[in-house]
């Protein structure tokens, strides 16, 4: 796995992950379903990224993106604005 952070266009602050072997298309056409585990049962809860986009997208107006290619690789991108006030406090993205 590898990441890199940037600053982008749109003034997100942008992770982008490298991870995982792929996923098929099915797999990916869910990953952001609630419940929704590759995992055998007893074993997972389906809400890890389920979560992760109600975060990301929901509460801080970010996104959250995916692309996957099976037994090549999988990319996300978390995009977080760079002025986002949470409880009256500016939240900093400074690489210092």
């Amino acid at each position: 796995m590898r990441s890199f952070s940037r600053l982008d266009e749109a003034q997100h602050k942008a992770i982008d992950i490298h991870a995982s072997m792929g996923m098929t298309r099915e797999t990916l056409a869910k990953i952001f379903d609630p419940f929704f585990t590759t995992k055998p049962i007893g074993k997972g809860t389906g809400l890890g990224m389920a979560i992760a986009y109600q975060i990301v997208v929901v509460t801080h107006g970010g996104t959250l993106e995916v692309e996957s290619e099976f037994g090549k690789g999988t990319q996300f991108c978390i995009g977080l604005p760079v002025n986002n006030y949470l409880g009256g406090h500016e939240l900093s993205f400074d690489n210092d």
